[in-house]
């Protein structure tokens, strides 16, 4: 994307001969690829089991091999999650603002703005070449496609002006005025939802209740978690690390050698890490006779709300000696 509009403004300088403007524009694309190569080396190359985890949960947002299908992949990506802006969903839930931006793309076009168009097309391009690469996928969700959310917003307001225009060659307020008071309408209505509802999803809310329900009933200076911290659902790593001194990838073994106070173990997932389960069963069968076992409990809260990606949680309390 920006390779893309680095060569637009190459591209002007140029026509037009700015010698500054060129010289400038190559320092950017110096230093972009710069960044690029840093940030490749240093933050992406040493996660490749991270990068292959997060391209099978992407697997939507990489386009198919054939043209019809690449096609039909395209508009359903970009009537999606994509272009939610201000509002929309999955499942063509955003084909009027796809339909706006095309209307300004072509109002763009048809009046000349030959710069300002690429400038507002090249990071589309850009994504779809990474998705057909599988480097980054396009569509799937606004939240990882910000870098498209500037061309949306513009185009699809370009749209809007193109729309309310009409045939007319002067502008009517009036039309404006319409415009701008359903978007507020929008937006206070978002705000008043989000003061209803602090939450992303249920699940979320789930998981805290979960949480706040389980760590005072646990009534330990120390949570012992078994799971190293990486394969700890995030929502519960936060809250685990707000509301009590947590420590994560405790061998089990070590943990029920300390007896003078009560010993608390909590077990991520048991079913996504057998290992991790398997070595807390042999250190529980190995407690002494002098313990007494206090609570071995499995709650279950799901991350998205209602029965999908479901996380279980088990807590054990042993007494001290």
């Amino acid at each position: 994307m920006t390779a893309g509009v680095i060569t637009g403004l190459l591209a002007d300088a140029l026509v037009k001969r700015e010698r500054h403007r060129l010289y400038l524009t190559l320092g950017m694309a110096v230093l972009a690829i710069i960044m690029a190569i840093t940030q490749y080396t240093a933050i992406i190359a040493p996660q490749t089991q991270a990068n292959e985890l997060l391209k099978t949960l992407w697997q939507g947002g990489f386009p198919p091999g054939d043209g019809f299908g690449f096609l039909g992949w395209f508009v359903a990506q970009s009537a999606g999650r994509l272009m939610a802006y201000p509002l929309g969903g999955r499942h063509f839930g955003s084909v009027l603002t796809l339909l706006l931006v095309c209307v300004g793309a072509v109002s763009l076009y048809r009046t000349r703005q030959w710069f300002l168009l690429w400038i507002l097309l090249m990071p589309f391009a850009g994504n779809v070449v990474a998705a057909a690469l599988h480097w980054y996928p396009y569509g799937q969700s606004a939240r990882i496609a910000q870098h498209l959310a500037p061309s949306i917003c513009l185009l699809a307001g370009v749209g809007v002006v193109t729309v309310l225009l009409g045939r007319h060659k002067l502008w009517i307020p009036r039309r404006l005025v319409w415009v701008l008071c359903g978007l507020s309408i929008i937006g206070f209505g978002g705000m008043a939802e989000v003061m209803a509802r602090p939450y992303k999803s249920r699940g979320d809310l789930l998981a805290r209740e979960l949480i706040q329900q389980t760590l005072p009933a646990l009534d330990c200076r120390t949570l012992q978690v078994v799971n190293i911290v990486d394969t700890v659902p995030v929502n519960f790593r936060w809250y685990l690390a707000i509301h009590s001194t947590t420590r994560f990838g405790v061998d089990p073994v070590q943990a029920l050698e300390h007896k003078d106070e009560p010993v608390c173990l909590l077990l991520f997932d048991a079913t996504r890490d057998p290992d991790t389960a398997d070595r807390l069963d042999q250190a529980l069968e190995k407690i002494s006779a002098s313990q007494q076992l206090i609570r071995d409990e499995v709650q279950t809260a799901y991350i998205y709300g209602g029965t999908h990606h479901p996380h279980q949680v088990r807590s054990i309390v042993l007494s001290a000696e």
